[in-house]
């Protein structure tokens, strides 16, 4: 074989190594570049990775709930041994965390629809808020009876209680797993339902609304209001449980209205208090 036919067989070689690279590369840089394409949420991708991962935020759920452990602890030792008590507890990033499904949505560029929250939902596959499990089966073993007042639907409360079992918490069953029963959100109704049989010692949520309906749909200066007048409620009978990922407190920053993401994060920039600026 010459050295002219050597040469010639090296260039068909590189010309199909070359061929072969690029027929392999091409499919993961359309890959590559539509996830670049692909605009996320990003105010919630920072809320759900500190929900998800921060140190910090562990310590704030434990924290409350060794807090209600120790009022729960306080309010039976000197209450009547003969009458009927109850804790009232919301569901939803209170002792059951969507972090997965908020994490999901965020890196779609998406916020909660309807429709993929029931598909989540169906799945019974939330995981459980740090301290959640342990407080409510301490709750149980004192004697105490669980109510759990969620604004999940009717229709998810087969789910809801398979997810609830899933981990053993108590009292997961249709008489005390208490939803939504047509879509609104105010809880009144079925807390005074819990009440009138039960004393009540301590409310547990993630959302003010989860202690008062006082709270649903205000304003954010009448909702720190309500804060203030009712001070001597936390820590003591309503114990509240971290969430960054969404609530009620990010309806009233956008006064309640529907919006995109990008819209959504042109109010928050707005509503930041910067220091102030001193002209040269």
């Amino acid at each position: 074989m010459n050295h002219t036919t050597i040469r010639v067989l090296r260039s068909l070689m590189l010309l199909f190594l070359l061929g072969w690279a690029c027929a392999c590369s091409g499919p993961r840089q359309a890959e590559h570049a539509e996830h670049r394409a692909t605009p996320v949420n990003s105010a919630l991708v920072y809320a759900t990775l500190w929900h998800q991962r921060a140190a910090e935020y562990k310590a704030l759920c434990l924290q409350a709930y060794l807090t209600a452990r120790r009022q729960l602890d306080a309010y039976l030792d000197t209450a009547n041994r003969y009458a009927r008590y109850a804790v009232i507890t919301d569901i939803d990033e209170t002792l059951l965390s969507n972090a997965r499904y908020e994490a999901t949505m965020a890196l779609q560029g998406k916020s909660f629809d309807s429709q993929s929250w029931n598909a989540w939902v169906m799945k019974a596959e939330a995981d459980t808020i740090p301290g959640a499990l342990a407080f409510f089966q301490y709750v149980a073993r004192r004697g105490v009876q669980v109510f759990y007042i969620s604004n999940r639907t009717v229709d998810q409360l087969t789910a809801t209680i398979r997810n609830l079992q899933r981990y053993g918490f108590p009292d997961a069953d249709q008489v005390h797993v208490l939803l939504s029963p047509d879509g609104s959100e105010d809880k009144s109704s079925r807390r005074a339902a819990v009440e009138k049989d039960y004393r009540v010692i301590l409310l547990l949520g993630d959302n003010l609304g989860d202690f008062s309906h006082a709270f649903d749909h205000q304003s954010m200066a009448v909702r720190d209001s309500l804060v203030y007048a009712h001070a001597d409620q936390f820590g003591k009978r309503w114990i509240i449980i971290p969430n960054d990922m969404y609530g009620e407190w990010q309806r009233a920053y956008l006064d309640y209205r529907l919006l995109s993401p990008a819209q959504q994060d042109s109010v928050y920039r707005a509503l930041l208090q910067t220091e102030s600026v001193i002209a040269p």
